[in-house]
């Protein structure tokens, strides 16, 4: 953001990133699950005793029961970096324009999908505790991961974090 003047540098930052993430991220997010997750995941699942499905815009894959196909889904993997990741992302935009901790952020939230992928495959192949795993990635580390990234940067906690005492 070299050529943008000072007082251009926050809006202009926020929405490139919104055009990015709407234009580009999105797509590729549902073509994730449309092509990789929901083939491997079938391929890997006992069609015996789970039925795999991806929701109206393929951005997440429940997996039911066979014996309950019409009830709540016991494992549901969220493409990575979705609403939470956006939320948090701008918001270190809108504070840090010229710097890249949303890169950070992004990154983070892409090693914890493929945790979270890898736990569903866990759980499909018969370890309960992989949804469990699931569950606990999606409901609380997501959330406090985006969370924690803003507040840990907030302009008055990232100068006590830097400098302890000062």
């Amino acid at each position: 953001m070299r050529g943008v003047p000072g007082w251009a540098a926050r809006p202009t930052a926020v929405l490139a990133f919104l055009a990015v993430y709407l234009l580009v991220w999105q797509p590729a997010r549902t073509w994730l699950i449309r092509s990789v997750a929901l083939p491997v995941a079938a391929s890997m699942a006992a069609s015996d005793r789970y039925l795999l499905d991806a929701d109206r815009h393929a951005r997440s894959l429940y997996v039911f029961p066979v014996d309950d196909p019409g009830g709540e889904a016991i494992g549901v993997f969220h493409a990575p970096a979705g609403r939470t990741f956006l939320v948090a992302a701008l918001v270190l935009l809108a504070m840090y324009p010229r710097r890249s901790y949303w890169l950070w952020l992004w990154g983070v939230h892409l090693g914890l999908g493929v945790l979270s992928y890898l736990a569903l495959l866990a759980g499909l192949g018969g370890m309960e505790a992989g949804f469990a795993l699931l569950a606990f990635f999606d409901r609380y580390v997501t959330m406090a991961v985006s969370l924690f990234a803003v507040l840990a940067l907030w302009p008055g906690v990232r100068r006590r974090i830097v400098r302890p005492g000062g």
